[in-house]
């Protein structure tokens, strides 16, 4: 029924540095995740770094690189711990110009080789912000990804 919340562990959503806090939740505590859709996420902080995306914030997040923080990167980066039992869909528009989608191809690639449940939703008309705008084409290719995790459960 619309509106009823399912029981057991919830969903999580996020998009760019949100989508990274969902895969790392999914990684370190997958017992208490019901599954991921995880929007243009920066699922390779090392890369995002050497990228220097959105002006630093990752070095603002983890204190500098990953030579001087090995340890801090080994904890937070998702791309490290990809073998999940949490059933995760990536979705990355084409047109991205924040997060290249190529980030998510490797991590959905290296997921599926470990034998994750992770698919990956490609938008080819789609830029960064279009997956989280209710009035973007790629509107409803996310809401149906975000049903069929609820269906999965």
């Amino acid at each position: 029924l619309p509106g009823r919340v399912a029981a057991g562990p919830p969903l999580l959503v996020g998009h760019s540095a949100g989508g990274h806090l969902a895969l790392y939740v999914a990684t370190t505590a997958p017992a208490a995740v019901g599954g991921v859709l995880a929007l243009a996420p920066v699922s390779n902080l090392a890369e995002a770094y050497r990228l220097d995306l959105d002006e630093g914030a990752v070095a603002a997040l983890l204190g500098g690189g990953p030579v001087e923080h090995p340890e801090r990167y080994a904890e937070a980066d998702p791309r490290l711990s990809v073998s999940t039992p949490t059933r995760t869909v990536v979705a990355h528009g084409a047109l991205d110009q924040q997060v290249p989608i190529a980030m998510s191809r490797e991590f959905v690639a290296a997921g599926r080789a470990s034998g994750g449940d992770i698919a990956l939703l490609e938008l080819p008309e789609c830029e960064h912000f279009g997956l989280i705008d209710p009035e973007s084409a790629a509107w409803p290719q996310i809401t149906a990804a975000f049903r069929s995790l609820q269906e999965d459960r």
